[in-house]
């Protein structure tokens, strides 16, 4: 590994846990949508743009302006009120930046979502901060990633990726000559590029 001089991290499942998960926005689009096509494209919509409300949401995509969205919002917001940092992740950011690693942050999210990495004071650790409902792309987008390389000032290979899931934090980050972690907090077997905490960036650096 060649020496890393920015961390880029994924944010939910990662730094942060949603402790009551709801799935308000799969419920939603269950509901408000057709058929799966459609409610995959919803979602999609809802990772990619910017919006104070559901109702807000419906209105953008230009459909049933009569639908009511008050549970849902409900759902969202026990969701959000539910969220906890891990247990190790201000001590591992910390040292990070005791070590001079500049860190950055791509997340796929929802608008509403942003708000308990801010509440939890996150955002003073972070260079570099890209949530996928601002840029208008999501991971595995390469436009996302290329963003983040951009804003960190600094050669691939000169960065670790770290997030739960395989592709857009492992194998998408490898293909673009970044270094990677997969985070499997599940998982007790050792494996190749796998972690089990956010301990693991610290021993690999």
């Amino acid at each position: 590994m060649e020496k890393i001089d920015a961390v880029i991290f994924d944010l939910y499942g990662t730094l942060i846990d949603i402790t009551n998960k709801t799935n308000p926005y799969s419920k939603l689009f269950n509901a408000y949508c057709s058929n799966e096509t459609t409610s995959k494209i919803a979602k999609k919509f809802a990772l990619t743009n910017d919006f104070s409300s559901l109702s807000e949401l419906l209105l953008t995509l230009k459909q049933d302006k009569t639908f009511n969205t008050s549970t849902y919002e409900w759902l969202v917001s026990e969701e959000i009120n539910s969220v906890r940092a891990y247990s190790e992740t201000f001590l591992v950011l910390e040292e990070l930046k005791e070590k001079d690693v500049r860190l950055g942050l791509i997340s796929n999210l929802a608008s509403p979502y942003k708000k308990p990495f801010f509440d939890l004071g996150l955002d003073q650790y972070f260079d570099c901060m890209i949530f996928s409902c601002d840029v208008g792309f999501k991971k595995p987008d390469s436009e996302i990633y290329e963003l983040a390389i951009k804003e960190l000032r600094t050669q691939p290979n000169n960065i670790l990726m770290v997030g739960d899931h395989p592709i857009n934090d492992y194998k998408k980050p490898v293909s673009f000559g970044m270094n990677a972690l997969h985070l499997n907090r599940k998982m007790k077997e050792k494996e190749k590029d796998t972690i089990y905490s956010l301990n693991g960036v610290l021993e690999t650096l």
